[in-house]
């Protein structure tokens, strides 16, 4: 009776939920990059211009930023497994907006910095890790092909986000540009967050991939592996490996993506 129901809300639908979650994290996760992101490097000539800031000021709030968002996806992850990504993504990005008002109107470099603190925590909750994770509570077979629809998609947030912000920054000066990112980002991704985003299909009376699996042990032909803890993921060579890598990467990577416009 229940795959019977699985399958009539499938047909009744036509394009499986799932695609829709895709497309949307693909637009929000854009636009996440290229606001809270890309354009901060804009913004650091005419800071440094009005308020008189060094770089190594206006650079450090960003940084921090990073640092806190590195670390605020262990929170994350604990909210995401338990509760979903709908209602943490969309309070995510009304804390952003909220913070890209406050930027916009700081003149104080600690609150300039404690912003971007609180900025940092955003960016965990609307980059890309929720953005995954949500994907890959929809898809198994199909995982693969969805993940990298997102990825494709939102690669081309500095793409837009760069030459856009420049134009803003030019017609309506840093302060009001700031302003005008924050609108887009409040109109288009809150919305799109709290009205599209699901945990899983089961809730909808849905599989993943929507289609009825041959086996709820078997995982893309593949034996199901067995879940393990925080734990043990830290006592293994990989996860260390793999992370120290990502590490030395952003690290080398953020730094001239950042400041290559103001040099």
């Amino acid at each position: 009776m229940t795959a019977l129901i699985k399958r009539l809300n499938q047909e009744r639908q036509g394009l499986y939920y799932g695609w829709r979650i895709v497309a949307v994290l693909a637009i929000t996760t854009t636009l996440a990059y290229g606001v809270l992101f890309y354009a901060f490097s804009v913004f650091i000539e005419p800071m440094e211009a009005e308020l008189g800031w060094t770089r190594t000021t206006i650079s450090t709030g960003f940084s921090l930023a990073l640092f806190v968002s590195g670390f605020g996806g262990l929170g994350v992850g604990w909210w995401l497994d338990r509760y979903g990504g709908r209602a943490l993504m969309t309070v995510g990005a009304v804390a952003a907006v909220l913070l890209l008002f406050a930027w916009a109107n700081v003149y104080d470099p600690t609150i300039y910095t404690l912003i971007w603190i609180g900025i940092g925590m955003a960016m965990a909750t609307v980059f890309y890790e929720p953005a995954f994770t949500i994907v890959a509570n929809w898809f198994t077979l199909r995982r693969g092909r969805a993940l990298a629809i997102v990825t494709l998609v939102a690669g081309f947030a500095s793409t837009i986000f760069l030459p856009l912000t420049n134009y803003l920054n030019e017609m309506l000066g840093w302060r009001h540009a700031i302003m005008a990112l924050a609108v887009l980002l409040g109109i288009i991704v809150i919305p799109l967050h709290a009205l599209v985003l699901r945990r899983r299909p089961e809730d909808m009376g849905l599989s993943q991939d929507g289609i009825e699996h041959p086996s709820a042990d078997v995982s893309v032909g593949k034996p199901k592996r067995k879940p393990i803890t925080v734990g043990e993921a830290l006592r293994t060579r990989s996860f260390w490996v793999i992370t120290l890598a990502f590490g030395a990467v952003a690290l080398t990577g953020v730094g001239w993506r950042v400041h290559y416009l103001p040099y």
